[in-house]
């Protein structure tokens, strides 16, 4: 009897106490002292995500920033992006509702990023470069060292040395040594050194290469997304992003250089410069339409040179009165010889045919009327009109049938 009360005795010491360690673990009290800070962003937004970062421009656009292993909009400044038609959102509360830009909205990137320090001794410590690992990272230190979370049994109580020591930091993307005041034991399994110095040197933490000489900085610049229309780059506050190890440049001058963000580099022509270029092609459109009018008085001015040749067709018909001439030939016979020559005046107008005339009164009237069919058939009634002319006269009489003998 007095074993069993012992026996419950201690199991009601034993969940206190366990409860009691919970509330702790909860209230970020799990080791009695605080964790270590491997780095800390600066306040957010200047060394948050991207996501929260200020609009650069009065009237921007919202479109997906990120998708993992943080789902998040951005605010994009870029008239091509903001007019391309979908994928835009006017608020960055529209864009992150449920069911708009994700299916469950957007998630919450936490200020502070906790991970593993030593599996050997079971610390957590805060390490803001590794937000974006999407693994084995947690809000705050007590979320780290809950029991069942960074390690089956929680964090371990781990005494701080008094003296601070070194140890490695970071392999990639850059090779560097950090303080820290629980690595120094010997139980941590991690090799330490007295100073930076030594950690850094050749034959320290890093065989003979020792620390990198090229550490991550912030800010840095990244391909900008969307890459299309316009290939660009973006500067970024983002400690986890700058220190990714891939598409981090130090300039914006590297970053658009030819092979490095892009294989032809940034595009030449912003559309932020290409936007007021649009509206000044378009008066510039409006006076090329006045200056192919001028050209048309012009080609009026030919048309009249054309139709100056037409009154020359009016010859044919002054070849008709000559035709009527003979009949004021009909008094004699002789006469039309001498209407002939007024027929010939006509023919002046047309050198060409005025030696055909010449060399007709010898000949035969007759071939001065094959004359007129070569005229005719440009007016073909000439020679409907002729015959009734021709029928007073004899000799035209004789003469038209030998030109149908012909």
């Amino acid at each position: 009897m007095i074993k069993q009360a012992t026996v419950l005795l201690l199991a009601l010491i034993f969940s206190s106490s366990l409860t009691s360690q919970a509330r702790a673990q909860l209230a970020g009290q799990a080791n009695p002292t605080e964790g270590e800070v491997a780095f800390a962003a600066p306040p957010a937004p200047e060394g948050g995500a991207d996501s929260a970062q200020p609009a650069a421009c009065d009237s921007p656009c919202y479109v997906v920033g990120d998708r993992w292993p943080y789902r998040n909009c951005k605010a994009e400044c870029d008239p091509a992006v903001c007019n391309r038609g979908y994928g835009v959102y006017q608020a960055r509360d529209v864009c992150c509702s449920p069911g708009v830009a994700f299916p469950d909205g957007c998630s919450s990137r936490p200020s502070e990023c906790w991970v593993v320090e030593s599996f050997a001794l079971r610390t957590c410590v805060r390490d803001d470069r590794k937000c974006l690992q999407g693994y084995g990272v947690f809000p705050n230190e007590a979320a780290c060292c809950m029991t069942g979370a960074a390690f089956p049994n929680g964090c371990a109580n781990v005494t701080k040395a008094e003296q601070p020591c070194w140890v490695v930091d970071t392999y990639w993307p850059s090779r560097t040594c950090r303080k820290s005041r629980t690595l120094c034991a010997k139980e941590s399994g991690v090799q330490s050194f007295p100073s930076n110095e030594a950690c850094c040197a050749p034959g320290g933490a890093f065989g003979a290469e020792g620390c990198s000489a090229f550490v991550p900085v912030v800010p840095c610049w990244l391909v900008a997304e969307p890459q299309y229309p316009n290939r660009r780059c973006r500067q970024s506050n983002d400690v986890a992003l700058c220190n990714r190890g891939w598409g981090v440049f130090q300039s914006q001058e590297v970053c658009c250089a030819p092979g490095a963000g892009f294989t032809e580099g940034c595009s030449t022509n912003p559309t932020p410069a290409a936007a007021p270029a649009t509206p000044a092609a378009a008066p510039a459109a409006v006076p090329a339409t006045p200056a192919v009018a001028p050209p048309a008085p012009a080609a009026a001015a030919p048309a009249p040179a054309v139709t100056e040749p037409t009154p020359a067709v009016p010859a044919t018909p002054a070849a008709a009165p000559a035709a009527a001439t003979p009949a004021a030939a009909t008094p004699a016979a002789a006469t039309p010889a001498a209407a002939t020559p007024a027929a010939a005046t006509p023919a002046a107008a047309t050198p060409a045919a005025a030696t055909p005339a010449a060399a007709t009164p010898v000949a035969a009237p007759a071939a001065a009327v094959p004359a007129v069919p070569a005229a005719a058939p440009a007016q073909p009634f000439v020679a409907v009109t002729t015959p009734p002319v021709n029928t007073t006269p004899a000799a035209n009489a004789t003469a038209i049938p030998g030109v149908a003998g012909k």
